[in-house]
């Protein structure tokens, strides 16, 4: 292992990744995770999102299910991949940070993020607002899972509230480094949505059962 790396491949890690996540979180420095094509189950760790200075996390090819972690959408809500319980303001979701940490603190580094052919089976339209908070993210691959519901035009173009700044500025659109995102092969429906991510070079959702 290099400094600030962790790499895994099979068949040296099977256990129930939240169980087992200690060690990996206790690594201040770490800049990358690559646990890919493991057997790894459960679901994706809360406490990733204080990993502030991670900027790729590869969990492709395990047995991950369930959504993403509360905490990495950045809102004052109870998640479950469905609904949300959200504090507003202006009638925009209000991002407050992870644990009450400052809003820039919750996965701040993160660019590459490949949880792509596990069994994730959260709402298309949740995920995506969730990920879209994370203010450098550039290549999403969420392909190969469960991801349910409908694609609407207002996951790609979701804004949000800073709290540290919703009295000074306006409301922050998401998505805005994103070059990359990968959405095929899972199941949900809508519609293709006509306005894309300012800066996205290639979309995937094939394989689903989009129309319109």
């Amino acid at each position: 292992r290099s400094p600030g790396f962790i790499n895994s491949a099979p068949p040296e890690l099977r256990p129930v990744f939240e169980a087992n996540f200690a060690a990996i979180r206790s690594e201040p420095c770490l800049v990358r995770l690559d646990v890919h094509g493991n057997a790894l189950e459960g679901t994706v760790p809360a406490e990733t999102a204080g990993m502030g200075e991670l900027t790729a996390l590869l969990l492709h090819g395990n047995r991950l299910r369930g959504g993403l972690p509360t905490p990495w959408m950045g809102l004052c809500c109870g998640y479950d991949g469905t609904h949300a319980s959200i504090l507003f303001h202006g009638g925009v979701p209000l991002r407050t940070g992870f644990n009450n940490a400052a809003t820039n603190e919750v996965l701040r580094s993160l660019e590459v993020l490949d949880v792509s052919a596990n069994a994730l089976d959260a709402n298309v339209g949740w995920t995506l607002q969730a990920l879209s908070t994370l203010q450098r993210l550039s290549s999403v691959d969420l392909s190969r899972n469960r991801l349910r519901g409908e694609l609407r035009q207002a996951d790609l173009q979701y804004k949000w509230w800073d709290v540290e700044t919703a009295d000074s500025y306006g409301p922050v659109l998401g998505f805005q480094p994103l070059l990359l995102l990968k959405l095929a092969a899972n199941g949900f429906g809508g519609a293709l949505p006509a306005a894309l991510p300012p800066k996205l070079l290639m979309l995937d959702a094939g394989s689903n059962r989009l129309a319109g």
